[in-house]
């Protein structure tokens, strides 16, 4: 969305400040060309394809339930009265009481956003791998046999709360922490000093509220930077009704809530480029001794779901290792 579209909207400040974001998104999304990869096992690929869903399942559940705690520990440094930089004069020289209200909305939903929150995680794809993948992914992601899902984005590029999901890459800290990134968005806001003035404290606060939660969601140690992580997430933090149906199911013994996402056409709802034909670029059969049975069968799995060219669509990995 432009920034004259925007406009009509919002105020103009934060009209400006929004497209900036907004910029900085489809650069990353490579405008709608960037694609994603999700590793798993042959048989959460074969039930992604063939059911036409993928499932958000709870941060607990994470490979490290410790994620979110981390980005949220961070934003706590970073909004500390020891940091240098300053946040709470900056944000009350904006307006007065806007870091007190916005600490205080955050700090209300920090219990959901550990418990209650829903995530479902891919990896940035590069060219380079169309033919492999990626051997620490192999690795590390999936049981038994593995496959690599590999999507496109152009659903990622809408600006839509239609399903009540949201997405953004992982920012890799070290230990400068979120320094960098908050004051990058603070400057933004000082740009926009005069405009910001009139507008009322519930909605600044609002606003940045929502800043703090998507970092809080995706933000990791550097050591996982190889990862390229991208996260597609539902909150109750954020206050949107979502379309996801709530399932119990068992993961590897474990019964749990779940959330799943059926493929499907959302255009009217401003979302292209969801249902599954558009979705799928390839399948990548990952290393093992049963590679041929397992490319064999996703070919014609794909079929079986409607895919055009599967044949074509379908790929084994050349990477010498034995999971």
């Amino acid at each position: 969305m432009l920034s004259e579209d925007l406009k009509k909207i919002l105020p103009e400040p934060i009209a400006r400040i929004t497209t900036i974001e907004l910029e900085k998104r489809a650069k990353e999304l490579n405008f709608g060309r960037q694609r994603f990869v999700h590793y798993t096992s042959a048989s959460t690929a074969m039930s992604i394809i063939q059911n036409q869903e993928i499932w958000f399942r709870n941060v607990t559940c994470m490979n490290d339930y410790m994620e979110v705690k981390f980005g949220i520990n961070e934003l706590v440094k970073a909004f500390s009265t020891d940091s240098p930089l300053k946040i709470k004069e900056r944000l009350e020289a904006l307006k007065s009481g806007l870091f007190d209200e916005c600490t205080t909305i955050f700090n209300s939903w920090i219990h959901d956003l550990n418990t209650n929150t829903y995530i479902f995680c891919m990896s940035k794809h590069l060219d380079s791998e169309d033919k492999r993948g990626r051997l620490s992914m192999w690795r590390g992601y999936g049981d038994g046999a593995k496959v690599a899902i590999i999507i496109n984005s152009k659903p990622l590029m809408a600006q839509s709360d239609y399903l009540g999901i949201y997405s953004n890459g992982v920012n890799y800290i070290g230990e400068e922490g979120l320094t960098e990134i908050i004051d990058s968005y603070i400057k933004n806001l000082e740009v926009e000093k005069a405009g910001l003035e009139s507008l009322d404290l519930a909605y600044l606060s609002g606003m940045l509220y929502r800043e703090l939660v998507g970092l809080a969601l995706t933000t990791k140690h550097n050591g996982f930077e190889e990862e390229l992580e991208w996260r597609i997430y539902q909150t109750p933090a954020f206050g949107t009704e979502h379309k996801l149906e709530e399932k119990i199911v068992n993961i590897s013994g474990i019964p749990q809530k779940i959330k799943a996402l059926k493929f499907g056409d959302y255009t009217e709802f401003g979302i292209e480029g969801a249902d599954l034909e558009s979705l799928l670029d390839r399948v990548i059969i990952g290393p093992s001794e049963d590679q041929l049975v397992i490319y064999d069968s996703f070919v014609s799995i794909l079929k079986d779901a409607g895919i055009s060219n599967s044949e074509q669509k379908v790929f084994v990995s050349d990477i010498p290792y034995r999971a």
